[in-house]
């Protein structure tokens, strides 16, 4: 009856464990119980990592149209794996338009997926309003 119980106890740790390890993939958001420790290992790596020479924001302009028109060349086609093809040309520009962004000195809304439609929109209004152009 021990062993039955024992046994139980170690499925259900499991299962959970494993369903909090799935969470903090999906998410990014470590379980209460190792955040401090995680929050000490990122400290540490920011410390270690070097710091990178940030690009010029006219490399980034030119990149910016470079993916923007990248981005119409695969809407207008017919080839296999389109959703594919426009989800990952978006992420780009996306953190292009992130990167040129923030090297003019615009705030940008935080995260590392994907910008929305109306953040996407509000940053090129900004871009566009103080007189930058790609």
């Amino acid at each position: 009856m021990e062993v039955a119980l024992v046994n139980a106890a170690g499925f259900a740790a499991l299962i959970t464990t494993m369903l909090l390890g799935v969470r903090w993939w999906t998410t990014g958001r470590p379980p209460k119980v190792v955040t401090p420790v995680v929050h000490r290992i990122e400290v540490v790596f920011e410390r270690t990592r070097p710091k990178r020479e940030p690009m010029p924001p006219v490399l980034l302009a030119l990149e910016l149209r470079r993916l923007a028109e990248e981005l119409r060349a695969v809407e207008d086609t017919v080839q296999p794996s389109k959703a594919e093809r426009i989800a990952s040309c978006t992420l780009a520009y996306d953190y292009a338009l992130r990167e040129y962004s923030r090297s003019v000195d615009i705030p940008t809304p935080p995260g590392v997926r994907g910008l929305t439609k109306r953040q996407r929109f509000e940053l090129e209004s900004l871009l566009t309003l103080r007189g930058h152009d790609w």
